[in-house]
């Protein structure tokens, strides 16, 4: 029986946006999805993913899925109505 974890973080960059990750781990598989609500935190994020990747790797992870995408307004308000922990930045 394998264990899931379920991630999932909301930075808030003030005037640039919202970049929200959310990771799923099973026992060394990882897989994550950024999503930024502007084009500003996309372009902040994109030159970072690779290295993000190779750190992930060097700790043990399997990276599969790494992807950044652009999110639209209601689906941020969502997660961020239900977020735990929110990180301004």
């Amino acid at each position: 029986d394998k264990n899931v974890w379920f991630v999932r973080l909301n930075f808030d960059y003030a005037e640039l946006g919202k970049l929200q990750i959310t990771a799923e781990l099973m026992d060394k598989a990882l897989d994550c999805q950024l999503l930024a609500s502007t084009q500003a935190v996309s372009a902040l994020a994109h030159p970072h993913l690779d290295n993000l990747r190779s750190k992930l790797a060097k700790q043990g992870l399997q990276v599969g899925d790494l992807n950044l995408k652009r999110a639209d307004d209601s689906h941020q308000a969502f997660y961020q109505s239900h977020a735990i922990i929110n990180i301004k930045v």
